[in-house]
């Protein structure tokens, strides 16, 4: 997807579907430590790599949109301002989620 399809994506489309993502992929967290002997640990473990990943994926995204603007890319800077609007769930919002599954983990999942 190039900038220009991106920035077309209405903003409650793409907050829709990061929301529905991340509460699938929580979901299947459960789901799949429920059929293990320590469901919490599991669900632990899924819940600290999926926050370190979208934190990391969170400034990979910033520094290659500043490097686009940098380069002079045309609308490089437009998505820059989109992607950290405080409107748009961005990978470091999913991250902090992910932080919350992980806390509250011990208390819905298990016996």
């Amino acid at each position: 997807m190039n900038l220009e399809q991106w920035l077309s994506v209405p903003v409650a489309r793409s907050n829709v579907a990061a929301v529905a993502t991340t509460a699938f992929g929580m979901l299947c967290t459960v789901a799949l430590g429920a059929a293990g002997q320590n469901p919490e640990s599991f669900a632990r473990k899924i819940a600290s790599l999926m926050a370190a990943l979208h934190s990391v994926q969170h400034v990979l995204t910033i520094f290659s949109l500043k490097a686009l603007v940098r380069r002079g890319i045309p609308r490089a800077a437009e998505a820059l301002a989109a992607y950290a609007s405080p409107y748009r769930v961005s990978h470091l919002d999913v991250s902090v989620a992910w932080v919350g599954f992980f806390v509250l983990a011990p208390y819905g999942i298990g016996p």
